[in-house]
């Protein structure tokens, strides 16, 4: 199978194409070429990465199926490993406990291990420890094989075997760049919405009077208007170059299908589920956005490689929000505590894109006044 070698032929190229565009020649640089590589990027790695991410995330949400499914048969999760719901969420919290503490470490091995070697050891081992939660039936071992799971967040941003390795030099200056933080929060903010509805899709289609089958494929048309207007989002946003407005305006979009999830009476069923598709939608579709917003704005593929890392990272915290918000005491009452919380964190996204981005620009507008020696930047930032 070619996939490995075909990735890190796209490395190289694009390293050396990188290497013109940063040359001091103008010459050098071939827009036919970059467009060559672009495609050669697309039709080679982007299948192969979004293959791997949607096997991550079925293997990471179908905890949540598995909690309800089959229940009246009993032989939901809880009911086989004699766990209650407070167990369930602590099994949901220790999986997102492990994805913080090892994403910095993960990127770091990335770039020294060639991304090849790497994720095939992170799907090997992935795959072992999904084997191993199938056979567990009991709350101990659910929680120490959540706690082992795969997490394949590996941006190509941090997979350039031939660019430099992090030093302490760019670290240190990664760390303290303020702007950065500000990413992170907002970051914080979408996390815990996606986590939320990813493992409690099935658990609010419960609540809102379907059961068992039923209640599990009536998450299908939340995820499935979301897959489109991710796509349209991913699309636009990078064709506009206007990833921080798409991601406020989503973000926004999402907030308003929590208010009204949380303001619409218990019993409106119908009008209840058509806030749930309002608010998977702007709330999943505002993330890609952000990935790419970040990774756009770091200047070399070191200094990316560590800023994407923290980014998912402070994004665990925010899912571990999101793994208690929707109480399970909540069910008759139409789960208030989690609808709220999600539509304040979302508010805090937007209001936080939107500030982020006039800042960029005040900066830009900055650089092209004075000059880079005065200002410290070689290049304008992104918005």
């Amino acid at each position: 199978m070619a996939l490995p070698n075909d990735v890190e032929a796209c490395e190289k190229d694009l390293q050396r194409v990188s290497d013109s565009q940063h040359s001091d020649a103008p010459e050098n640089y071939d827009t036919a070429a970059v467009r060559a590589l672009v495609w050669k990027q697309d039709l080679r790695i982007i299948p192969l990465t979004a293959g791997i991410y949607l096997l991550c995330f079925l293997d990471r949400s179908n905890i949540g199926n598995a909690k309800t499914l089959n229940a009246n048969a009993g032989e939901s999760l809880l009911q086989e490993a004699n766990m209650t719901n407070y167990q369930y969420t602590i099994a949901l919290m220790v999986f997102l406990v492990a994805y913080a503490v090892f994403e910095v470490p993960s990127n770091y091995f990335l770039k020294k291990l060639k991304p090849s070697r790497w994720i095939a050891f992170l799907m090997f081992g992935w795959g072992a420890c999904t084997i191993g939660l199938g056979g567990a039936n009991n709350y101990a071992t659910v929680t120490a094989v959540r706690f082992l799971l795969a997490v394949a967040r590996l941006e190509k941003e941090g997979s350039k075997g031939d660019a430099p390795s992090l030093n302490w030099e760019t670290a240190e200056a990664t760390l303290l760049d303020g702007r950065l933080w500000v990413h992170y929060i907002i970051y914080f903010g979408i996390s815990a919405p996606f986590s939320s509805l990813s493992l409690f899709t099935p658990t609010i289609t419960a609540g809102l009077g379907y059961e068992n089958l039923q209640a599990q494929l009536m998450t299908v048309p939340p995820y499935a208007v979301a897959y489109v207007v991710s796509i349209v989002t991913a699309w636009s946003s990078d064709y506009f170059n206007a990833r921080a407005l798409h991601s406020a305006v989503l973000a926004t979009i999402g907030a308003i299908g929590f208010l009204a999830s949380a303001l619409l009476p218990a019993e409106s069923f119908h009008a209840r589920y058509g806030c749930l598709i309002v608010a998977a939608s702007g709330a999943f579709s505002c993330i890609p956005p952000l990935l790419g917003w970040l990774s756009n704005n770091m200047h070399s593929t070191a200094a990316a490689g560590l800023a994407i890392a923290l980014n998912v990272s402070w994004g665990a915290p925010g899912q571990i929000v999101g793994v208690w918000i929707y109480k399970a005491n909540e069910k008759e009452r139409g789960y208030p505590t989690g609808h709220w919380t999600n539509f304040g964190m979302l508010v805090m996204v937007a209001v936080g894109c939107v500030g982020l981005r006039f800042y960029y620009q005040w900066r830009n507008k900055r650089l092209q006044r004075l000059g880079p020696d005065a200002t410290g930047m070689d290049r304008e930032f992104s918005y």
